[in-house]
């Protein structure tokens, strides 16, 4: 799974313009703290990563629905993306 992570922050790095700042909030899966994924991380400084409490399975739903109204909100339509 480590593989599909790094995959879509692969994704992410080329998509956002290089001079962001890019903040990742995600649960305390394993995948996310992969040796793979952190030696990535290393050396990506503009990419920050913070994770949700390990008690706090409650926080993971809040944050997909902040997530869910920032993207309709602020990114681009998928067809904006393609040309």
């Amino acid at each position: 799974r480590h593989q599909e992570w790094l995959k879509f922050l692969r994704q992410i790095d080329q998509t956002i313009a290089a001079e962001k700042q890019i903040h990742i909030i995600c649960d305390n899966y394993a995948t996310h703290k992969h040796p793979a994924v952190e030696r990535w991380l290393g050396k990506h400084k503009r990419f920050h990563v913070h994770f949700t409490p390990t008690s706090a399975s409650w926080l993971n739903m809040r944050v997909y629905q902040v997530h869910s109204e920032q993207s309709s909100s602020q990114l681009p339509a998928e067809s904006e993306n393609q040309s």
